[in-house]
């Protein structure tokens, strides 16, 4: 069966077996251990998690084209808890079916979870976007001095300063300058057109 996306004015169709379907557009919640990945976005040569995701959502709905857009990207052995994404098929499931699909099907490293529909427009008309309608992002860095035996289950995921002087008050004068609430509409996703 034809299976392609085609452009429509005020957003995409998909034809599905000569049939044209509206697509149903969701939302979830991505959790990875960026280790193995050349961060969240798609690369043709490399592995990502926007690659594993759509792989997987390929297999689910039998077509090509699904596209998964995310908050925000990562780099090349990032981690995420929680990244929102969305993306679009050409039919309605039930959010606990796709779950089930992304875990059966994802490798290990990847979850997915809180999968809903996601039919809310903005004030112009347009559709709920992972992108565009994100409120704030969270980053944690983590630091081991080596001044005490380290977990071995947290090799991975902090960075080893062994016997590294650590000016911990210079650290939290550093630190100081972000706390409380700032202004980072320069470094906002915003979408075109919008003011």
């Amino acid at each position: 069966s034809e299976s392609r996306v085609s452009a429509m004015a005020g957003g995409a169709s998909i034809l599905l077996g000569g049939v044209l379907a509206l697509p149903c557009r969701y939302r979830a919640r991505v959790a990875y251990d960026g280790g193995g990945y050349a961060g969240m976005q798609y690369q043709p040569n490399a592995p990502t998690i926007q690659g594993a995701l759509e792989r997987v959502l390929a297999q689910r709905s039998q077509t090509s084209g699904v596209r998964v857009v995310s908050a925000g990207r990562t780099d090349a052995g990032v981690h995420a808890r929680g990244q929102t994404v969305h993306f679009e098929l050409g039919k309605e499931y039930e959010p606990t079916e796709l779950e089930r699909t992304f875990s059966r099907l994802l490798p290990p490293d990847v979850a997915v979870s809180h999968v809903e529909r996601a039919d809310e427009r903005d004030a112009q008309g347009r559709q709920w976007h992972a992108t565009y309608w994100a409120t704030g992002k969270l980053y944690t860095y983590r630091l081991h001095s080596g001044q005490s035996p380290m977990d071995p289950m947290e090799r991975l995921y902090r960075y080893h300063a062994f016997n590294l002087p650590l000016d911990l008050d210079v650290m939290a004068q550093a630190a100081a300058i972000f706390e409380g609430e700032h202004d980072f509409g320069a470094f906002a996703n915003t979408p075109r057109g919008s003011s």
